[in-house]
């Protein structure tokens, strides 16, 4: 199991501010946020491969999440949606990333008029990135999202749904277990899905709001969901605190009982 960092919370820094910490930071996995102004271009790209190559990091890829929303029943938001994520999915590719992650669609104004459309668009949506991952041969890693979200899919039943009509292995799963505290469903997640569960976003809350603080300052039982952890098929996890980076994955790396540094 590889223990890594999202570069989340240098999100608003430059690119340069990212290189640099990989420098700093003694790990080999990141999760490239592919947002802001960390979006990922041709520029970016090869900078990172030939980095790569030079180093033996790895790399995972999460999609653009800021104003994307693969089930909005506005047919121009949807296109500009699917039109960013195949972008990222191209270049997670490039960069041989172990996952690719994404976000479910959103509920948005007209839900009340049309309950079903949006979960339809949603499910059509993830087939269809998760048919394109498979020809470009990256493992595609679908995100639980907070409680009291706009978000379709916050549940464990949400996702039991799709793969109850399209099998289990249409895609994985990425379990953010700061998201899963605010609904308290991190252990359901982890006992319903143990073989699909392959990412893990780890970060903290008082289990109402999604505040990404340090691993042991909310209310996740870290010593209970640490013991799953390790008897699940999970094969990476990124801290994804925005504060305590170095103390959280510290803190992780105790837990599981694994090393943070590179491999030799």
């Amino acid at each position: 199991m590889e223990l890594g960092l999202s570069s989340l919370f240098l999100i608003g820094k430059p690119f340069e501010f990212f290189l640099r910490s990989i420098k700093l930071h003694d790990v080999r996995l990141w999760e490239i946020v592919d947002e802001n102004t960390l979006r990922l271009d041709e520029q970016k790209v090869r900078t990172l491969q030939k980095l790569r190559k030079e180093t033996d990091l790895e790399f995972t890829v999460h999609a653009p999440f800021a104003d994307v929303n693969i089930a909005s029943l506005v047919p121009e938001v949807r296109q500009m949606a699917m039109s960013r994520l195949r972008e990222s999915l191209l270049h997670a590719s490039r960069l041989e990333a172990v996952a690719w992650v994404m976000h479910p669609g959103l509920r948005g104004a007209l839900t009340t008029f049309y309950p079903e459309e949006e979960w339809k668009l949603n499910v059509e949506a993830i087939v269809s990135m998760a048919t394109l991952a498979k020809e470009l041969d990256v493992q595609i890693c679908l995100e639980n999202m907070p409680k009291g979200f706009s978000a379709l899919m916050n549940d464990p039943e949400s996702f039991n749904r799709i793969y109850e009509e399209f099998g289990r292995e249409l895609f994985k799963i990425v379990l953010d277990i700061g998201h899963a505290n605010t609904s308290r469903t991190v252990t359901a997640f982890l006992d319903m899905f143990r073989e699909q569960v392959v990412h893990i976003h780890a970060h903290d809350n008082q289990g109402k709001l999604d505040l990404h603080e340090e691993i042991g300052k909310g209310t996740v039982d870290w010593p209970v969901v640490a013991k799953k952890i390790r008897r699940s098929l999970c094969r990476t996890i990124v801290v994804e605190s925005t504060k305590g980076v170095e103390a959280s994955l510290e803190r992780l790396r105790q837990l599981l009982n694994c090393s943070t540094d590179r491999l030799s």
